[in-house]
């Protein structure tokens, strides 16, 4: 690389770090010089003319007058120099003392004065302050003065009477003029001095520059040389002759042909014409080029030279430096090649970065998505126009143009829960493997964290259709749990309007005609009453909150009960078919969790259904399996089942759908769905010993067939039948409840079958009469949710006064789902709404009870 160019003009830049400039540190000097003159002087009148003036009394006027003129004289000189007139000040302070001398002359002896004969005092100090020639001047001006002064004594114009200084003031004025001619004399030597250590510091300085300049050489591997135009040697020293590696001949010089061999072959030429160019002092030179030393190193060198010009203008000598740039161009190389990798890995965090925006704007993984990244691959690789993409999952296979399959392939493999993935890159043709090979070791990097960001972000799909299934199936929990609550509040109100209607039905019955429409209508009233009863049972069945129970149950009434339930939830464009085989067997199973299989079977049928409507069939009988038996009913043990069937007409499924069917968050439902239920359906059944097995076609339907083992060894418990017609012989009952309306029914209800009863409708009242007899009362009977004390409360304080007293709680729930309390102990469970004979068997079991224990 060559660079000609003229020499610019340069000037020179004050150095901020340096010291101050000549002119000004001068400037100060005579500033200070000045100062010290002034104020010794001032010092001086001050003291001296006071005591001439005292010793010789006929001199104390000019005394006066001269140290009023001097001292005002000092300071507005002083403050000259404060404000940087220095000159100006040295000029008026020489003028002064020069004039006053000689306005005072004549009085006090002319040519004789003292002060006439310190003239030349007053010129060495003017050419200290002033500089030589003014110093010279003053001289010459001083030597007039004494002339004239020395005509006019001889001409007469000289006072006749002269006025003479005593001895004392006449040796006190010498010793003034001989102080001040010591100072000029130790301020001459002091400038003497000044000027001989600045002489001294200026070379020093050059020397420490020559060696700063030596040292910046060195710290360069910069050689210096010198040329005459038209001579074939070089004058070099010995920083040139250490990078050339070669040595010098007689007077550190070299011949031009030994330096032009050391130059590389291709250089020589453009060389010789720039240093041809630089003789003819057009202009400065700069050239590079490379140099072959003598043991064989190639070393990158950069010159620069200059001509310069004799006295008479020719050209003199080409002055001009080599610099040794090797490691500069190494530097450069290397830049150059970190810079090519920097741009690669910028290429590669796009891609990352592309790919990131890509899968956070994706809800899932489609061929779209994969198309997409496998078309931007390719431009993250160093041969971004030979290479091509392919990326395969689940079933999906998407490729970048111009793919094809070749032994120059990078792949990266990643697993999910739902299938294997796989990364492909290829070059078209191979390359030379400038680094590792046709790939980089980063490109490896980089097409693994492809495969596991797309890992990421299926997994992460995976869980978040799974979250989105929880948190749905969390919010039916929810709306369950909200059900059985209200649910629970329901029963609790509608049982006592349940109960004081059946109770006043119950009593209308026992007084009306047996035959008649009274009768009639009052039994009507009493059936709408038994329906509207177990209407609230069926509710708080399926919405009550409990864990698990098995019991030995007939299996039939519950099917009809969730039958009668999923009919008021199924469009009425579908139809319920139900056969259930009568005397079947019973099982041991959880009533709630039954109820919930057949709900979500059902449920599952009707969406099946829900565009075209059709038949949802329920079967239900007994079966024996056998130990040859085949297909699912192979998985139980052989023995007697119940097997109940729900089938539909409905749109059905194909093979796939029926291999993931009890998966857990698999549905077809979308949104809608939230793939839990017939997983759940599934756990009941295996939980209860069962089996359940699934047939279905597209465009036939469905059938489901549960298995469930018969409990063989036990019957089912039936509820006792209510013992019709036992009444009381005038036992006193207390009833409490906070229903006025149920208190007046239940006390004609018991009156009526033999029994006292006092009713109270505030439990605080009814146990402060129980505590005034607690032995009048045989029977105790409350509700158990009250606003003030609960009925629970209320056995708790009864138990406390009198242990065996005997206690019926009446509640809209059933008695495993009220959570008792040891202290009250052992309590008889009405079930709102009660009817009379029901209530009326438990009083008698708790009086029959009570005597015996007696």
């Amino acid at each position: 690389m060559i660079q000609t160019h003229r020499r610019p003009r340069t000037e020179r830049v004050p150095d901020p770090t340096a010291g101050p400039a000549p002119e000004a540190a001068d400037e100060a000097g005579d500033a200070r010089v000045f100062r010290t003159v002034a104020w010794i002087t001032a010092l001086v009148v001050t003291v001296v003319m006071p005591v001439i003036a005292l010793v010789q009394p006929d001199a104390a006027r000019r005394a006066v007058r001269v140290i009023v003129l001097l001292d005002g004289m000092v300071l507005f000189t002083l403050w000259l120099t404060r404000r940087g007139r220095v000159r100006l000040a040295s000029w008026i302070y020489v003028l002064v003392l020069i004039s006053l001398i000689t306005y005072n002359a004549p009085a006090v002896g002319g040519i004789r004065s003292p002060g006439v004969q310190s003239y030349f005092i007053f010129a060495m100090l003017a050419g200290l302050l002033l500089g030589a020639r003014v110093g010279v001047m003053m001289g010459v001006v001083c030597a007039l003065l004494g002339l004239g002064l020395v005509m006019a004594e001889a001409w007469g114009f000289v006072p006749e009477r002269i006025t003479e200084y005593e001895p004392f003031p006449r040796w006190l004025l010498t010793c003034v003029y001989m102080a001040m001619a010591l100072l000029v004399m130790h301020i001459a030597t002091e400038r003497v001095r000044g000027a001989l250590a600045a002489a001294e510091s200026e070379l020093a300085e050059r020397r420490a520059t020559r060696e700063r300049l030596d040292r910046a050489l060195d710290a360069g591997n910069i050689g210096l040389f010198e040329h005459v135009p038209g001579s074939d040697r070089f004058r070099v020293d010995d920083r040139l002759l250490l990078l050339m590696g070669i040595a010098a001949g007689p007077g550190g010089e070299i011949r031009r042909d030994d330096w032009l061999r050391l130059v590389h072959p291709e250089d020589r030429g453009r060389v010789m014409d720039d240093l041809a160019l630089a003789a003819r002092g057009e202009s400065d030179v700069r050239t590079a080029y490379r140099l072959v030393r003598p043991d064989g190193a190639l070393r990158h060198m950069e010159a620069a030279a200059h001509l310069a010009h004799g006295a008479n203008g020719e050209p003199a000598s080409v002055f001009g430096m080599v610099m040794d740039v090797t490691a500069r161009k190494q530097g450069e190389a290397e830049r150059e090649r970190l810079v090519v990798d920097l741009g690669e890995r910028v290429k590669e965090l796009g891609l990352l970065h592309e790919a990131g925006r890509l899968l956070q704007h994706a809800s899932g993984v489609d061929r779209l998505l994969l198309a997409e990244l496998a078309a931007r691959m390719p431009g993250a690789w160093l041969h971004a126009d030979d290479a091509c993409a392919r990326i395969s999952y689940g079933g999906i296979e998407v490729e970048s143009h111009g793919w094809c399959v070749t032994p120059w392939t990078q792949t990266a493999a990643f697993d999910t829960r739902d299938g294997r993935g796989e990364l492909h890159v290829v070059y078209r043709h191979p390359h030379p493997a400038e680094y590792e090979g046709p790939f980089l070791a980063e490109e490896r990097a980089l097409i693994d964290s492809l495969a596991e960001m797309l890992r990421s972000h299926i997994e992460r799909h995976i869980v978040e259709r799974q979250r989105q299934a929880m948190e749905a199936q969390l919010r039916h929990a929810q709306k369950m749990d909200a059900l059985g609550t209200l649910a629970g509040g329901i029963a609790h109100d509608f049982n006592n309007i349940l109960t004081a209607i059946g109770g006043n039905a119950e009593l209308a019955a026992l007084e009306a005609p047996p035959d008649g429409e009274i009768a009639e209508s009052i039994q009507e009233i009493l059936k709408a009453h038994g329906r509207a009863r177990d209407l609230v049972r069926r509710i708080l069945l399926f919405s009550r909150r409990q864990e698990p129970v098995r019991e030995v149950m007939a299996l039939e009434p519950v099917v009809t009960e969730a039958l009668q339930l999923l009919r008021a939830t199924v469009p009425r464009n579908i139809e319920i078919r139900t056969c259930l085989a009568p005397h079947l067997p019973p099982v041991r199973a959880d009533a709630t969790q039954i109820h919930q299989v057949i709900m979500n079977l059902g449920t599952n049928a009707a969406y099946a259904m829900r565009e075209s409507g059709g038949v949802l069939s329920v079967e239900l009988d007994a079966v024996t399996v056998g130990a040859d038996a085949s297909g699912f009913a192979a998985e139980v043990e052989p023995g007697r089942y119940l097997r109940l069937q729900v089938a539909d007409t409905g749109c059905g499924m194909s093979p796939e759908v029926r291999e993931r069917l009890f998966e857990p968050f698999f549905t077809t439902k979308g949104r809608a769905g939230t793939g839990l239920g017939l997983s759940v359906v599934h756990g009941i059944i295996r939980d209860h010993d069962g089996a359940i097995s699934v047939a279905s076609e597209p465009g036939v339907g469905t059938r489901f067939e549960i298995h469930l083992p018969a409990d063989t060894d036990e019957a089912a418990g039936d509820a006792p039948a209510p013992g019709g017609g036992v009444r009381g012989a005038g036992q006193h009952v207390m009833y409490v409840d906070d229903e006025a309306p149920l208190c007046h029914v239940m006390t004609r209800t018991l009156v009526r079958l033999g029994y006292r009863c006092t009713a109270f409708t505030d439990a605080a009242a009814a146990l402060q009469e129980f505590r005034t007899a607690p032995r009048d009362f045989a029977v105790v009977v409350t509700d158990l949710q009250m606003p003030a004390m609960s009925g629970l409360d209320v056995a708790r304080a009864v138990r406390a006064i009198r242990p065996d007293t005997p206690i019926a709680v009446a509640s809209g729930y059933p008695p495993e789902h009220i959570a008792t309390d040891p202290d009250v102990g052992s309590v008889a469970w009405i079930y709102k709404p009660a009817t009379v004979e029901e209530l009326a068997a438990t009083l008698h079991r708790l009086v029959e009870r009570n005597e015996d224990v007696r």
